[in-house]
């Protein structure tokens, strides 16, 4: 039996930019280089904002799972939103 790609079932409509998969000789959305630049961002903010304890722990935490869900799920809009405006949801 054909192995299938886990991700044909998601809506890739999001995407800016895809990518072949070399297993499956698919198309699947990857992140450009300003999506790569607003990660830096939200990252160094949640790890700026808990190092001088504007956050705890658990929500830097929290917050990061919560991207990295997103990103397993090929949840490129949300994952954008986060890296976009992340900074003031983990402050809400």
């Amino acid at each position: 039996m054909e192995e299938k790609a886990p991700y044909l079932t998601r809506d890739l409509s999001q995407a800016t930019e895809l990518k072949e998969d070399p297993q499956f000789g698919l198309k699947r959305p990857t992140l450009t280089d300003q999506d790569h630049s607003n990660m830096d961002a939200f990252l160094g903010a949640v790890l700026d904002d808990n190092r001088n304890d504007v956050i705890t722990r658990e929500t830097a935490i929290g917050s990061l799972a919560h991207v990295m869900a997103a990103l397993h799920q090929d949840n490129y809009p949300e994952v954008r939103s986060w890296f976009e405006q992340g900074r003031k949801f983990v402050r809400d």
